[in-house]
């Protein structure tokens, strides 16, 4: 009971510090839970080591401790431990040994780990490709709110796959949720779906909305079709110099379409207007 009550104590400490230097009194007290085999412990002196927080940075110190505490069946610890396998952190790369760890997080519940799982499984790595497995693992993260996984299975209902009929009323589905959360490859793949009335309401209007919330966050497709709404008022009114903003945009980032679409825009546009709105894309590149 007291090595629990310990053990919450620290755990609680860790997140009022977590932004902050661990100190050295926390460091020994991780290292003396972790040598008594608790797993948060080890969890979380394998991040110290991992991130140089407080000592130095060991990537095999902190491998060594995130096997540990997977091994007593720390699910973020066996997330971390299947992310370092997968990139060869410190370790040889191994996707084998990385899917195994991750899909022992995902069975317990982590979605991040579940999101994972899919993955690896929708793109064939560590294992067979199994669709019908990767479906069924981004549908139990994405029905805990994990954006990137409501967003891969809506692209994957809007697609199709090996034994997974394209559906765009499903496909609308995930990424309005994902949208929501302002996922930005979500909000211009809706975006798209708006525009044209495909499964969902067609509204212009809509598309517009979904374009700027995908340009802002950075999705080169996104912010090629802003700009094309700037250009052609879809959803919006003409504006020359904003379609050339966020065309170029797109652009520098080798959207195709932006790069052509740019190509002939430029044709009837002025000297001073190009002038402007490459000041505008330029500026905006600035202050990332």
């Amino acid at each position: 009971m007291k090595l629990a009550i310990s053990i919450l104590l620290l755990s609680l400490h860790l997140q009022a510090v977590r932004a902050a230097e661990l100190d050295s009194v926390l460091i020994e007290k991780l290292q003396s839970e972790s040598a008594s085999g608790d797993p948060t412990a080890l969890f979380e002196l394998g991040k110290a080591y991992a991130s140089g927080n407080g000592v130095v940075r060991d990537e095999r110190k902190a491998f060594d401790c995130y096997r540990q505490s997977a091994e007593l069946g720390n699910a973020k610890a066996q997330n971390n431990l299947g992310r370092i396998y997968f990139n060869g952190w410190g370790v040889e790369k191994n996707e084998g040994e990385a899917i195994k760890w991750f899909r022992r997080s995902a069975e317990q519940g982590a979605s991040l780990a579940q999101y994972t799982l899919g993955c690896m499984l929708a793109d064939g790595k560590g294992a067979p490709k199994d669709i019908a497995g990767a479906v069924q693992w981004f549908k139990k993260s994405a029905d805990q709110g994990y954006a990137d996984a409501q967003f891969r299975l809506g692209h994957l209902y809007e697609t199709g796959a090996e034994g997974l009929p394209a559906d765009a009323h499903e496909a609308s589905k995930w990424f309005a949720k994902a949208a929501t959360q302002n996922h930005p490859g979500a909000a211009n793949n809706l975006g798209v779906m708006h525009e044209y009335g495909n499964a969902v309401e067609l509204s212009k209007t809509e598309a517009f909305r979904l374009y700027q919330l995908a340009a802002a966050g950075g999705d080169a497709k996104g912010m090629s079709n802003l700009g094309r709404c700037y250009a052609m008022a879809i959803g919006v009114t003409k504006n020359p110099l904003e379609a050339y903003r966020w065309l170029k945009r797109a652009s520098n980032r080798n959207e195709v379409t932006a790069t052509n679409l740019l190509v002939d825009y430029k044709t009837g546009l002025s000297k001073e207007q190009i002038a402007q709105g490459e000041k505008l894309a330029a500026d905006d590149e600035a202050r990332k």
